[in-house]
């Protein structure tokens, strides 16, 4: 009954447990590796050894190669949600998902239909912005009730924040303002989740030893865990 009232303090329950002893991994191609804040990295070991030493911790949430130059080398481990984990057009690397096997068991039913498609959330909410379909991503309780509108201010919102060009981007005080007030708010521009390098670039950032990112979209240091 909260959740009808629309209470949702109380958090939410994955929908399959983990059991980390019947776990498996769906690929990932073509996209930008997650936040390495909560990773760990080993390059001497080989991809195939790093799937085999995810595999024996369950909180291990994923694994890629650190390093794709000359075939791929190496081993990074997440070891939490993965965040900002966008698709590429161009440029993408692999990584490996941990999921239940149940999970896998209908992945699999649904590639071999020809239905694999990976939608990544704010991908998702511009392409049913642009089709007039928001209504879409609203839970049926929250349509029902007299919040359908506040929401729909919400994704707007948002998708004015990830802004292809910084500039069109609003500050966190007109965040603030847009969120606390009924002022009319202007039409997002296409987002910023495919940003794609000169290939010039590219080879540039790869042939620099101290890029680490694994991405041509952020520079982030890899910290090992303590």
């Amino acid at each position: 009954m909260v959740w009808e009232a629309s209470d949702w303090s109380g958090g939410c329950i994955r929908k399959n447990l983990q059991d980390c002893s019947t776990d498996g991994f769906v690929k990932y191609t073509g996209v930008k590796l997650p936040d390495t804040q909560h990773s760990w990295y080993d390059m001497r070991i080989s991809l195939h050894e790093c799937g085999r030493v995810c595999l024996q911790n369950c909180s291990c949430s994923a694994y890629a190669n650190a390093d794709t130059r000359s075939g791929g080398s190496g081993c990074i481990l997440w070891f939490s949600d993965l965040i900002d984990f966008v698709g590429y057009k161009e440029h993408g690397q692999d990584i490996y998902v941990r999921m239940p096997a149940s999970e896998i068991g209908e992945w699999d039913g649904r590639r071999s239909r020809g239905q694999r498609h990976i939608w990544i959330p704010g991908v998702l909410a511009w392409k049913c912005y642009n089709e007039d379909r928001l209504v879409e991503l609203i839970d049926e309780l929250i349509l029902e009730s007299s919040k359908q509108m506040e929401v729909f201010r919400v994704i707007l919102i948002g998708l004015l924040c990830v802004q292809e060009d910084p500039i069109d981007r609003p500050v966190m005080s007109e965040v603030v303002q847009m969120l606390s007030s009924n002022t009319t708010l202007p039409h997002p521009k296409k987002p910023g989740f495919f940003i794609e390098r000169r290939l010039h670039e590219t080879e540039h950032l790869l042939s620099n030893p101290n890029f680490s990112s694994g991405n041509q979209m952020t520079v982030t240091s890899i910290v090992p865990r303590e």
